[in-house]
């Protein structure tokens, strides 16, 4: 996998996806990226790991004061909704304790 930079997201939304924690947390402790960057849809990072279903990667972007917990896609969905319509009540409280 790439090295996530704020030029180039796309790393940084495939370890989202794909649970690789020890990416994020690299990129997040050295600033190397934008947490809050979007895709084309408006997704950020944290909305894949909700989808996902990564929870340890939820957990880990929550924390940071940096993620926009509340940020909205295009189509209105934040990751809160997201975790409301696909996964267990687990990912909620997470969400919701930041």
């Amino acid at each position: 996998m790439s090295t996530p930079s704020s030029d180039d997201p796309g790393a940084f939304f495939a370890a989202a996806r794909t649970g690789d924690v020890s990416t994020l947390a690299a990129c997040l402790v050295n600033g190397s990226c934008n947490p809050n960057a979007r895709t084309a849809t408006g997704w950020t990072a944290l909305h894949f790991a909700v989808f996902y279903g990564n929870i340890p990667v939820v957990r880990l972007l929550a924390a940071s004061p940096r993620v926009d917990v509340n940020a909205l896609s295009a189509k209105g969905t934040s990751p809160i909704t997201l975790a409301l319509k696909h996964q267990g009540s687990h990912m909620l409280e997470i969400l919701l304790r930041r």
